[in-house]
């Protein structure tokens, strides 16, 4: 039916948001980095990089980083909630 499964509209919009998701996750890891062991909260992080309006997508990168052994971020509450705080810590 010569269709290109690849050259939809969807196919466009969801790699755009993947790449807009991936960016902040970059903004994100840099800022833990910065922070130097403190940890914050994702609406702290979210106000540092200047993505208030994130906080639910940061707070979501932030627990799937911090399940990943070796992904560098790590939760310092037990519970998992918005007011829980991250940190970075060292991938080595």
């Amino acid at each position: 039916i010569d269709v290109n499964a690849y050259d939809q509209p969807g196919v466009q919009a969801g790699k755009k948001a993947a790449a807009a998701v991936l960016g902040l996750q970059r903004r994100v890891g840099s800022y833990l980095e910065g922070l130097g062991g403190g940890g914050a909260s994702a609406e702290e992080i979210a106000l540092g990089i200047g993505a208030g309006n994130e906080t639910e997508t940061i707070f979501h990168i932030l627990e799937r980083l911090a399940v990943q052994p070796g992904r560098g971020v790590c939760r310092l509450d037990e519970a998992v909630s918005f007011d829980a705080r991250y940190t970075f810590v060292d991938k080595a």
